[in-house]
């Protein structure tokens, strides 16, 4: 069996930098699936790879902003809100399964999955887009 998350080169957005950070972002969602399918449910384990996950989504996140923000990209403002509400919802889960309020479930990784394809096949392409036809 493949992976949860199959990186295709339909998810490429044409820059490499991007590309290869959204290819990293794939790879914690997949290891926060097998860490569940191998039953690895140690808190500790888990934790370790929501805060990798996370950490890295931040990273991510400011790059693709800095990129935006110093190409004058008209779509940035919308762009940022998508990230914003993505990263406040990832905080809530971190925070819920840290209190034992929830735990880390398919819903979760499938909300993760949905919601990082969506955002690159969509608002990621479209600022890829935007910085070829922006090169000299």
């Amino acid at each position: 069996m493949g992976d949860f998350i199959e990186w295709d080169d339909a998810f490429s957005i044409g820059i490499t930098e991007i590309d290869d950070q959204h290819k990293t972002l794939i790879g914690y969602i997949n290891r926060l699936k097998s860490a569940l399918d191998n039953k690895e449910n140690h808190i500790e384990t888990l934790r370790g790879v929501l805060a990798g996950l996370f950490n890295y989504t931040v990273y991510h996140f400011f790059a693709e902003e800095q990129i935006m923000e110093t190409t004058q990209y008209p779509m940035y403002p919308k762009h940022k809100t998508e990230h914003m509400e993505f990263t406040n919802r990832v905080i809530n889960y971190i925070e819920m399964f840290t209190d034992n309020k929830i735990d880390i479930t398919e819903d979760v990784l499938n909300f993760l999955k949905q919601w990082l394809l969506t955002h690159i096949k969509h608002t990621d392409k479209a600022l890829g887009n935007f910085l070829i036809n922006k090169k000299p």
